[in-house]
């Protein structure tokens, strides 16, 4: 895997309905981590930006995925951050790829490292 020299961590959660999500969720985040939901209306950014934006925090970031149902609102509303991979909408499965990539490319433009564009 590409993200072996970093600290990355993938959790994973049964998928279930939104307020059990939550809990599993939440219990899986630690106190001040810098939590980042995963939502179509969140905020757009491109590889460049979101690798800067990544730079700009010394916490431990955690992306949280939703499942079939999307997240709850109160994760969406408790979030430090809202970003969207896309305005379209993806299985979970798919937006997590999406998000790993981009973990990865943000990785390597910090370091100024050639990557596929």
């Amino acid at each position: 895997m590409r993200l072996a020299p970093y600290r990355v961590e993938l959790i994973e959660i049964k998928d279930s309905k939104t307020d059990a999500e939550y809990e599993a969720i939440k219990s899986q985040v630690k106190a001040g981590d810098y939590v980042i939901a995963l939502d179509a209306a969140g905020k757009q950014l491109s590889s460049e930006e979101f690798s800067e934006f990544l730079s700009k925090t010394d916490r431990n970031i955690a992306f949280v995925i939703g499942g079939p149902e999307g997240l709850s609102k109160k994760l969406l509303t408790e979030a430090d951050e809202r970003l969207s991979l896309s305005r379209m909408t993806f299985v979970h499965e798919t937006a997590r790829l999406m998000l790993l990539e981009q973990i990865y490319r943000a990785f390597m433009i910090k370091e100024n490292r050639p990557y596929n564009k």
